[in-house]
């Protein structure tokens, strides 16, 4: 089909602009039903939940009143992006329209079939980094354009604001998950949730790996698989039919699941203001056209206050190829594969298996695949173990036993 569209390709864009600035959120349309859909949001927003002691007393005449109600506030932040994209649309109607048709399609609907595929991708775009996207302002890329939920979550834990001692913090990663232990694993967390969050209905969101193991634990430990077709719903055992397993395939190397009520887990767009556009143009070279769109998004969390909200640090995908390859002495050199997505990595030493330390080494760069192990005492058998700091081999590795040489 040899047509001329880039006319009609433009006035598509002009035509048909509101609907192609939807397209993105349209592709993540099937995360809708466990996360919660802002528009008309630029830039921060201040989240919160309020706290209050209020509570009927006996009746007395004096007033007694305390100011024991607050919110703590939450900040959260939709960004602005764009993307200029230069194509040929006639390259494009090949792919297109590759069966033939009753009828014949006319400029416009190529034009708007093209500019809709161009709009969609951006949503595929957007949906491979909801969990993962790290900001950088400096950045050409979707996973430079926003904080990922992953990320925020990280982020927290580091600030403690996602903490054991404050309730919405589980550490697991010396505990690696399998598909022998998912189910206990799960419904323990499940069990130690706040007393109001475990009476609301939740969702638990994992990646499709962790959803894999707890159908083969089920399978196992019941004889039967967990759901059938008549129900679909991935309700957690033991949690009354109030936890549904929400697995993800884009949160595939995060180092977290988490629990959380629908209502606390955003995602912000505008979609309501001039601020957002998007334009088919001409450019510089006459056979091509340019898109461009430009438009604000988000995600983030309302509060992680442990009513509404807990996370579990785990290991799903630890190295397992962690090998010694050289003793001495004093000194001991180690091996493995390269870790994906790790933040940092370190060597942990002991004698009886139990208790660990840091062991002695230069810096380990987080691509490395080797580091020496010094100050050891001669004719000692020790323990060694590599642990790795988030990405998709996050948590510790197998275990190896050396015996330093005279």
């Amino acid at each position: 089909m040899s047509i001329d569209i880039a006319q009609a390709l433009i006035d598509a864009g002009t035509k048909y602009k509101k609907e192609l600035l939807a397209m993105p959120v349209a592709a993540l349309q099937e995360v809708f039903p466990f996360i919660t859909l802002q528009t008309g949001l630029q830039g921060k927003i201040v989240g919160g939940v309020l706290t209050t002691d209020a509570q009927l007393r006996p009746y007395r005449t004096d007033k007694g009143a305390s100011d024991n109600t607050k919110i703590v506030p939450f900040e959260w932040e939709t960004f602005l992006g764009d993307v200029v994209k230069e194509f040929d649309p006639n390259a494009l109607l090949g792919s297109l329209y590759t069966e033939k048709t009753s009828k014949k399609p006319t400029e416009v609907e190529i034009a708007k079939r093209v500019a809709q595929e161009m709009a969609k991708k951006v949503g595929e775009a957007l949906y491979n980094e909801l969990f993962t996207s790290v900001r950088n302002s400096d950045g050409d890329y979707t996973s430079d354009l926003f904080n990922g939920y992953g990320t925020i979550i990280a982020a927290q834990v580091a600030a403690a604001n996602i903490a054991a001692a404050e309730g919405n913090y589980v550490d697991n990663t010396t505990l690696h998950i399998t598909s022998d232990n998912v189910g206990d694993v799960l419904k323990a967390s499940w069990r130690g949730l706040s007393p109001l969050l475990k009476k609301q209905k939740v969702y638990y969101y994992i990646q499709t790996t962790v959803l894999e193991m707890y159908e083969d634990w089920f399978q196992v430990e019941y004889g039967h698989a967990p759901w059938n077709g008549g129900f679909e719903q991935k309700t957690l055992i033991g949690s009354n039919g109030k936890c549904t397993l929400v697995p993800f395939d884009n949160m595939e190397g995060v180092p977290y699941i988490f629990i959380s009520i629908k209502d606390n887990v955003k995602m912000g767009v505008d979609q309501m203001s001039d601020a957002e556009t998007v334009e088919i143009r001409r450019c510089d070279n006459p056979k091509l056209v340019q898109f461009f769109m430009k438009a604000y998004f988000g995600v983030g969390f309302e509060t992680f206050d442990k009513r509404y909200f807990k996370a579990m640090k785990v290991s799903i995908d630890p190295i397992t190829d962690f090998a010694n390859s050289a003793v001495a002495g004093t000194t001991a050199t180690f091996t493995w594969t390269a870790a994906e997505g790790a933040t940092a990595l370190k060597v942990q030493v002991s004698e009886d298996g139990e208790t660990w330390a840091d062991a002695t080494h230069a810096a380990i760069a987080v691509d490395a695949e080797t580091i020496q192990v010094t100050g050891l005492t001669a004719e000692t058998e020790y323990q060694f173990r590599l642990y790795v700091e988030d990405g998709a081999n996050n948590g510790v590795s197998n275990i190896v036993t050396v015996t330093t040489t005279v």
